[in-house]
């Protein structure tokens, strides 16, 4: 996968989506961001630890503090074992179920 088919697969990810399948969330500020407990099962996190911007970010702050895009998403869960990998677990997820970031209500 070249650069510009990762670029165009973040976009197609809704994070916000994807991200609520593993934990529970709920709005958190103005801005669409969401919250909730950190999916990751060894992390100390409080109730709202772990946010996800529908611009396609996500970050734990205690386990994780660092702005991360779908794909490092997909690794840290375990879900994929390397990059490449991560990228097909997205296309593949993406193209047989509704992920896609155009089809959010605005």
């Amino acid at each position: 996968m070249n650069k510009m088919d990762v670029s165009a697969l973040k976009a197609r990810v809704d994070l916000c989506e994807l991200a609520g399948r593993y934990t529970t969330l709920n709005p958190w500020g103005r801005s669409g961001e969401l919250a909730g407990p950190c999916p990751q099962p060894r992390c100390p996190a409080d109730e709202d630890g772990f946010h996800v911007h529908p611009d396609g970010w996500w970050k734990c702050y205690s386990c994780h503090p660092k702005r991360s895009d779908a794909i490092a998403w997909v690794l840290w869960l375990g879900l994929a074992s390397d990059f490449r990998a991560a990228c097909q677990w997205l296309a593949d997820l993406s193209d047989s179920q509704t992920l896609l970031a155009s089809a959010r209500q605005p």
